[in-house]
């Protein structure tokens, strides 16, 4: 996501999405910056937030397997910038936002510890989103890495250090 000093035209959240719908959603001329899954089964929904920004081009994936990813997303053309993961129908499936353009690029780590999460992160590299979830028992985390730049919303290390956070598990 394209971080400025000049906002974006308009924006809008919404939530209680529909898995079936989430094109509904998004209104002309905006596209979709963050979505996060919640629920399961029938109750499964999305909150998303999409903005009004010229110049940008936005996509979304929806339900991905992971092995899968990769493929999917060198097919867009375009880098990532959310992701969330959810259990459908008993399988692990990712959903993501991305963008077209000539921003640094960006990848996708997946089935991290926090130990893995914590050592992307340098002073070249920052985690740009991260969601979790559960896989055979264990929390494990996925992650949007891109190189240091304000277009990243992550913590340099020495941020982590200065400010006393760090990636707990709970």
């Amino acid at each position: 996501m394209k971080f400025s000093s000049k906002p974006p035209e308009s924006w809008f959240w919404s939530h209680d999405i529909d898995p079936h719908h989430i094109d509904d959603a998004v209104l002309p001329g905006m596209h979709l910056t963050r979505l996060s899954v919640y629920g399961s089964g029938k109750s499964r929904r999305f909150a998303a937030i999409a903005l009004r920004e010229s110049g940008i081009e936005g996509i979304y994936l929806q339900d991905v397997a992971a092995a899968d990813l990769d493929s999917k997303i060198a097919g867009t053309g375009a880098r990532p910038v959310s992701i969330t993961a959810a259990d459908v129908d008993g399988q692990l499936r990712f959903s993501l936002t991305l963008q077209k353009g000539s921003e640094p690029k960006t990848s996708v780590h997946i089935n991290l510890d926090e130990a893995g999460l914590s050592q992307l992160v340098n002073d070249q590299r920052r985690i740009a989103d991260f969601t979790t979830y559960v896989a055979g028992g264990v929390r494990k985390y996925a992650a949007i890495r891109g190189r240091t730049s304000r277009a990243f919303a992550g913590l340099y290390p020495r941020d982590r250090q200065r400010t006393g956070c760090a990636i707990t598990q709970t």
